[in-house]
């Protein structure tokens, strides 16, 4: 993945040979060293824009262990290159965390399951006791599987335009916000969903019900959202870069699902389609091309 992102170093077998070896944590032969050293600064900037998403996150182990290799390999080229760190440990995980981690899962306890995790992960490397990150916008309950639907482009006129940039925003600040500011941000973000609620009057019929399903999205409370959108909840406008994890097998799931899995998922084609492969089908539609796909 990295090499797809700094091709104009990895225009030969040698170059991705090595990246791989780096990122595999494996010895680097004189050669090889003076590769790293001289792309080491490119090849952290191409790990610092990845986008990974886990659509089914449970227990956090698959994003988790993303995490420990992006840190791995970051911490190695800059030692390599003979950069002292003026961060902790903790920090740069915080970093990867905030540009690179997301995910989803239907069931509340998994979601705060997965959040621990990532807070447990910063905590053993903090010094003294620092504030964790609010990880709302980054682990969200969700029905990942249904669609909001697309807003058509002529409803989203000045009211709405700027009620998305309100909200890119909130997203970015509310990570490190303090917990006597983080009141006050949950409460613009209402104000946010209520405005884009306002806007269902004027919409077309397909609209007013997009409109409606924006205003039931609440990071803040252990409800599971009856939908999923990368865009209106991560501000991933593009798709991921890796989509990773272990779907669901074997799932029940009601007429009502079953009819509009099959209409929605129209490329799986099975008699009787498992969970795990409507799974597949949608970690397609949320990943960039040339993004990488990888479950259990």
């Amino acid at each position: 993945l990295v090499s797809q992102d700094i091709a104009k170093i990895t225009d030969n077998e040698f170059a991705n040979n090595t990246i791989d070896k780096i990122l595999f944590q494996n010895e680097l032969d004189t050669e090889e060293k003076q590769f790293a050293e001289k792309n080491a600064y490119k090849i952290i900037d191409a790990l610092e824009q990845v986008k990974i998403c886990d659509p089914a996150i449970g227990s956090g182990a698959f994003p988790m262990g993303m995490l420990l290799e992006i840190f791995n390999t970051q911490v190695y080229l800059q030692e390599l290159k003979g950069f002292k760190k003026d961060v902790s440990d903790a920090d740069i995980k915080k970093h990867i965390i905030e540009e690179s981690i997301y995910g989803v899962d239907i069931d509340p306890g998994a979601v705060d399951i997965s959040r621990l995790r990532f807070w447990l992960s910063l905590v053993v490397d903090e010094p003294v006791p620092q504030p964790l990150p609010n990880l709302d916008f980054k682990i969200v309950c969700a029905n990942t599987l249904i669609p909001l639907g697309n807003i058509e482009e002529l409803d989203l006129n000045d009211k709405a335009g700027k009620a998305v940039k309100e909200l890119e925003k909130l997203r970015h600040e509310f990570f490190n916000v303090s917990s006597e500011n983080k009141l006050k941000l949950e409460r613009q973000f209402k104000k946010i969903q209520t405005d884009l609620l306002s806007l269902r009057e004027l919409a077309t019929k397909s609209n007013y019900d997009i409109y409606t399903k924006l205003y039931e999205f609440n990071p803040f409370e252990d409800n599971s959202c009856s939908w999923f959108d990368a865009e209106w909840m991560f501000g991933i406008k593009n798709g991921f870069d890796i989509v990773i994890g272990n779907p669901p097998y074997g799932a029940k799931l009601s007429k009502t699902e079953k009819d509009l899995f099959k209409k929605t998922y129209s490329d799986v084609h099975m008699r009787t389609p498992d969970t795990f492969n409507y799974f597949i089908s949608k970690s397609f539609k949320i990943l960039k091309e040339n993004g990488v796909l990888s479950f259990i």
